[in-house]
C-alpha cells in the first residue's frame, strides 16, 4: 500500500508544480502528459501481464485436477476388472489384451494419445520407473502438456510434463498437502515434470 502512495505522489508532483507562493498551479507541459502516460500504460501492462499469466496457470491447473481425478477413477476401474494395474496410460484407452478388460476407462477431450520419445517418469521418491525409454503419453492440444503412468507394482503414478513451479504448486496445494516435496505429489524442476500418486 506504501508503495502505491508512494507512485500517486510522484505522479502528482510530476503533473502539477505549485509555485513559491502557493497561490496559483502552473499547467502541466505536453512532455509532463507524455512521461504520465507512459508511466500509467507501463503499469497497467504490468497488471495486466501478472494477472494473465495467474489466470492462464490456474486454468491450467484446473485441468490438470480434473485429468488427475479421471485417470485415479480409471484406474480404479481397470484394476476392478483386470486385477492388475494398469502399465501405461494407453491400457485405460484400449483394449491392452487383458483379462476382463472393458474400457475405454476414460475419455479423451482436447487431448490426443501419442508417444513421448526418451521419457524420464519419477515415483514420488525419486525412483526413475521408465529411463530414456518411449512411453505412451495423452497430449493435452490446448496446453500442450504431457500426461502419462506408470506403476511401481504397487502403486500408480501420473506424471504431468512439461508444467511450471507455479502450476505444480496450484495443483499440489488442491492435491495434496501444498508440499511440492513432500505427500503424493513431487516436483522435478529440472524435468519440469509433476508427478502424483493416483491409486
Amino acid at each position: 500500500m506504501k508503495v502505491k502512495k508512494e507512485v500517486i505522489k510522484r505522479l502528482t508532483n510530476l503533473a502539477f508544480r505549485i509555485n513559491k507562493n502557493k497561490k496559483s498551479v502552473k499547467g502541466i507541459t505536453f512532455a509532463q502528459v507524455v512521461i504520465l502516460v507512459i508511466v500509467v500504460a507501463f503499469l497497467s501492462l504490468a497488471f495486466f501481464e501478472i494477472n494473465g499469466r495467474s489466470l492462464i496457470s490456474q486454468a491450467q491447473a484446473d485441468m490438470l485436477l480434473q485429468y488427475i481425478d479421471d485417470t485415479s477413477k480409471a484406474v480404479g476401474l481397470y484394476y476392478s476388472d483386470t486385477l492388475k494395474l494398469p502399465n501405461s496410460i494407453k491400457s485405460l484407452l484400449q483394449n491392452d489384451g487383458s483379462s476382463g478388460w472393458d474400457g475405454a476407462y476414460i475419455q479423451l477431450q482436447r487431448a490426443e494419445l501419442t508417444t513421448y520419445s526418451n521419457a524420464t517418469l519419477y515415483d514420488t521418491s525419486g525412483n526413475k520407473l521408465v529411463d530414456g525409454a518411449s512411453a505412451d503419453a495423452v497430449k493435452d492440444t490446448k496446453y500442450q502438456t504431457y500426461f502419462t503412468l506408470a506403476n511401481d507394482g504397487n502403486k500408480v503414478y501420473m506424471q504431468i510434463f512439461p508444467i511450471d513451479n507455479n502450476t505444480a504448486l496450484y495443483v499440489d496445494k488442491k492435491y495434496d498437502d501444498g508440499n511440492l516435496n513432500t505427500g503424493n505429489c513431487k516436483y522435478y524442476s529440472t524435468e519440469q515434470e509433476l508427478v502424483c500418486k493416483i491409486y
